[in-house]
């Protein structure tokens, strides 16, 4: 019994690490944590961002931050505050946490607050 409660708290505990290092591989992703790529925090089922990070090898990039994974309206890249997607692991990360917004939950999208050199925020405003 002692042997199954050691073994279960070790993968507790790699599962939280596991996590973890996917939230620092997207800009402001501490923001909201596991809801960044899950719908109800870590271990529950991932949500649109979540699958489309995940099928992206778990890399943020230019093509990803382009994307309006959760259909709301505003591309990730504006919802993390890097429209380019030029943020890398390990920089710090951009603008006023605040403002970030969940690139999965497409509920927050209309609280999009157009910052004056967003790119993307011009494009919405266009509506293209």
């Amino acid at each position: 019994m002692r042997l199954l409660l050691i073994a279960a708290l070790l993968v507790v505990a790699a599962l939280t690490l596991g996590f973890q290092q996917n939230v620092d591989k997207i800009p402001n992703g501490e923001v909201n944590s596991c809801d960044t790529c899950h719908t109800n925090g870590g271990g529950s089922p991932r949500n649109d961002f979540g699958l489309a990070f995940f099928g992206n090898g778990q890399v943020w990039d230019s093509g990803l931050a382009g994307q309006d994974s959760d259909g709301g309206g505003v591309d990730n890249g504006d919802e993390l505050l890097d429209p380019d997607g030029t943020w890398n692991q390990g920089d710090t990360d951009p603008g006023d946490p605040d403002n970030v917004l969940n690139p999965g939950d497409e509920t927050d999208d209309d609280e999009f607050d157009l910052a004056p050199a967003s790119w993307g925020g011009v494009k919405i405003l266009l509506n293209e």
